[in-house]
């Protein structure tokens, strides 16, 4: 089998914990992979994951491509690129300027367009090229997915944001933006608080590969292994309707370690 990856951090990985490997790698072992591309990086946007896809589709017999928010910058220049996904939401030299006129060069209307052409497209040319494909969608519904016979996971960020980490004495605090709902979560007696709340406070520096905790990237590569082996077609998954699990000791001791050792 040859399976190709595409997509933004929701399938990117640099391989960071070989005790907690990501979706991506548990997926190429249960498959037996003969061959591995791995074409996602983190913060881009479809249009790169699609200009990805057109060059390298045809090494593959197997695909999953993340399909990311379609709000995003849809083109940046290469040097930049890793910044599509900043539409406001952090002050940047180089960003702050175009996200004044975002909105005025890229309606909403025009961006829903370029992701529903990509979708189709996407799914058009696998079937074409009789290769396997399965749909994942990182972030909360932005427009209407089109039917199509290749399976489709949806919400997959709520896994992301479902997940909860063990808080040690040494974290920093938070900013005082996230004070007051900080201080609500640590009256929680059992010491775990949201892991998207941890990484708030230790100045947005996510350490799950893909998002996800080491339980929950093995979840989702069995269920991605699933669909393949069994060439299901004709299936919608809603990961909010999915069982997943919330805590991780692995994950504890990964941030843990790093803030204390910085490793």
């Amino acid at each position: 089998m040859r399976l190709g990856i595409f997509g933004d951090s929701y399938a990117a990985f640099v391989g960071r914990y070989e005790s907690c490997p990501p979706w991506p790698k548990h997926l190429s072992s249960l498959l037996n992979a003969e061959t591995f591309g791995h074409h996602a990086l983190p913060g881009t946007s479809h249009w790169y994951a699609y200009e990805q896809f057109l060059r390298h589709y045809k090494n593959y017999d197997t695909i999953v491509f993340v399909h990311t928010n379609c709000e995003r910058w849809p083109y940046l220049p290469h040097e930049q690129q890793c910044k599509a996904w900043n539409i406001g939401y952090l002050q940047d030299e180089y960003m702050d300027p175009l996200n004044k006129i975002r909105k005025t060069i890229f309606p909403s209307a025009l961006l829903e367009f370029i992701s529903l052409s990509i979708f189709k497209d996407v799914n058009d040319k696998c079937r074409e090229a009789g290769i396997y494909l399965v749909n994942v969608f990182s972030f909360p519904d932005d427009y209407v997915i089109p039917a199509t016979e290749f399976p489709i996971v949806k919400h997959l960020d709520y896994v992301s944001h479902l997940e909860k980490t063990k808080f040690q004495d040494h974290f920093p605090k938070p900013d005082f933006s996230f004070k007051a709902k900080f201080e609500q979560w640590i009256n929680d007696e059992s010491g775990y608080y949201p892991t998207q709340m941890i990484i708030k406070s230790t100045g947005g520096q996510d350490r799950r590969e893909c998002h996800m905790n080491c339980n929950n990237n093995k979840r989702l590569a069995v269920m991605l292994f699933d669909f393949i082996k069994n060439k299901q077609h004709n299936i919608v998954v809603d990961c909010k309707q999915k069982e997943w699990d919330v805590f991780d000791s692995e994950m504890d001791k990964i941030y843990d370690n790093w803030l204390k050792e910085g490793t």
